[in-house]
């Protein structure tokens, strides 16, 4: 595989997108070929494609906005999901089921205010002068990847001490980068953290997945799509995966800018696929409380939603994977999250 370098990946990745675009009815040309289906944490993008038509569209640009009294800095866009009991998890007889939760009823008792978008390259460079993404050609509107757990709250820190808020985690330095953990419950602090893996999860599925396997509802039809990387995936609803998700039969390998396919219900975009995203809790054994959950014992942590790498059965809401906090790689991002004030 080949690191970006010469304008290839920008070039590949408009030509994917034009397809892309196409299939889901929108504006655009081209039928998609076959990706270069590299390994879910790959540092190099593969040479291809043969039109920049995302030089002709141009990028979307970022709406600012934010909604339900969800304010943050820099006009980071996020919207307010409602407190309420639901069931986290996913039946073991679901198709991709692999590391998914257990189904069981939970509860969250404070209102979330959640990212429209996942962090870009441009919000991580305003708040802590670095720009880390592997592909870093993808513009400002793109999603920041290649960062790790800790880099990820560090992040969060800077944007509640640009809002004169609490710091939600505590951070050392480390020869190699800060090393972090929660300074309070992360439900009491009045800052901006990682949402915990109950509240991404509840936020992923708010409205429109129903029993659904994603985000807008629908079910994969067959085990034999769900390793599928060679175009769309037509779900058990008749409904397109490529309208609302980038994983590798829709984004031939690169990552694409936040907000250009059909968001959930709750007006979130990219949950599923594009970069992975890190949430709060830690990987530890056992089942956390019913009740606000959280889980703080563990050395590994978690991210949600799967990526542009990645195959469909891993851009399932219960897709989930855990790493070390010092992981990083050019799939792996972050949505931020606060406790509704």
């Amino acid at each position: 595989m080949k690191a970006i370098s010469d304008g290839s990946a920008r070039i590949r990745r408009g030509w994917w997108l034009g397809a892309a675009l196409a299939a889901a009815g929108c504006a655009g040309g081209g039928a998609p070929g076959v990706p270069d289906p590299a390994g879910e944490e790959g540092d190099g993008i593969a040479d291809g494609g043969e039109t920049a038509v995302r030089d002709l569209v141009g990028s979307p640009g970022i709406p600012s906005h934010s909604g339900g009294g969800c304010d943050a800095p820099f006009g980071i866009a996020m919207a307010r999901i409602p407190a309420g009991t639901f069931v986290m998890g996913t039946p073991p007889d679901e198709i991709g089921w692999s590391d998914d939760l257990p189904p069981r009823e939970v509860t969250l008792t404070h209102d979330l205010c959640i990212g429209v978008y996942e962090v870009t390259e441009g919000e991580y460079a305003e708040f802590t002068g670095q720009r880390p993404s592997a592909d870093a050609e993808c513009g400002d509107d793109c999603p920041v990847e290649n960062v790790d757990w800790n880099e990820a709250v560090l992040f969060a820190n800077a944007v509640s001490d640009a809002a004169g808020l609490d710091r939600c985690y505590t951070c050392v330095a480390h020869e190699d980068g800060g090393r972090c953990v929660a300074a309070m419950d992360p439900y009491s602090c009045n800052g901006f953290r990682l949402p915990t893996e109950a509240e991404w999860e509840r936020a992923a599925r708010s409205g429109g997945a129903g029993d659904g396997a994603f985000p807008n509802g629908g079910n994969l039809p067959s085990a034999d799509v769900a390793d599928e990387c060679d175009g769309d995936v037509v779900l058990d609803d008749g409904s397109s995966l490529a309208r609302s998700s980038w994983f590798c039969g829709s984004s031939g390998g690169l990552k694409m800018p936040v907000g250009l396919l059909d968001a959930n219900a709750a007006g979130l975009y990219d949950v599923s696929g594009n970069v992975w995203e890190w949430v709060h809790d830690a990987a530890g054994p056992g089942e956390s409380s019913p009740i606000d959950p959280v889980v703080v014992d563990g050395a590994d942590r978690v991210k949600r939603g799967g990526s542009f790498f990645g195959e469909p059965w891993k851009a399932r809401i219960g897709g989930r994977a855990t790493h070390p906090p010092t992981t990083r790689g050019n799939v792996m991002g972050l949505r931020l999250a606060r406790t509704a004030p």
